[in-house]
């Protein structure tokens, strides 16, 4: 298809549709409502309807509710609404922070003075550690026995092992 005739059709359905609109606006509502007015009705059926009931119509009472919601069958004889639902469990306590492993590279130990010093590295620096000394604000040395050292992360107390070699001196 060309982009002229792309251009025509467009508008052409427009207009199409416009005058389908107009059209139903006017037309049929008003042949409707002439044919609704134009039905004749009869006298019988004029007269139910202006008189409500007439004096020789017995009015029956309203039967009593007792015998609703007991059947023999008992279809609908228990119908009771279901049971509420479980309380929502408690919420679970926090889990523990993770501890991290230690930042130290050990490099070396030493036995000095009949106590055990491990050198570690961590980034440029260097450090010696003594059982029961504090590393820095996280770590503290717990003890020293080959071929661990026993760590403690101080924020959640919690032990961690780090691999110092075995003890050669035996």
């Amino acid at each position: 298809m060309k982009p002229a005739q792309r251009r025509l059709i467009l508008p052409a359905i427009f207009l199409i549709l416009a005058i389908l609109v107009i059209a139903d606006r006017s037309g049929p509502g008003s042949a409707a409502q002439a044919v609704v007015e134009a039905a004749p009705r009869t006298h019988a059926a004029a007269q139910a309807a202006r008189s409500p009931a007439s004096p020789d119509t017995p009015i029956l009472p309203i039967a009593p509710r007792s015998g609703y919601g007991s059947s023999p069958d008992g279809f609908f004889g228990s119908v009771r609404p279901p049971a509420p639902p479980p309380p929502p469990p408690e919420p679970l306590a926090p889990p523990a922070p993770a501890t991290p492993s230690p930042p130290y590279r050990v490099i070396g130990k030493q036995l000095a003075g009949g106590q055990w010093e491990v050198f570690l590295a961590m980034g440029d620096a260097s450090l010696i550690a003594h059982a029961g000394e504090r590393l820095d604000a996280d770590w503290r040395v717990l003890s020293i026995r080959p071929p661990v050292m026993e760590l403690e992360y101080v924020p959640n107390k919690q032990r961690q092992t780090l691999a110092i070699g075995a003890d050669f001196n035996d």
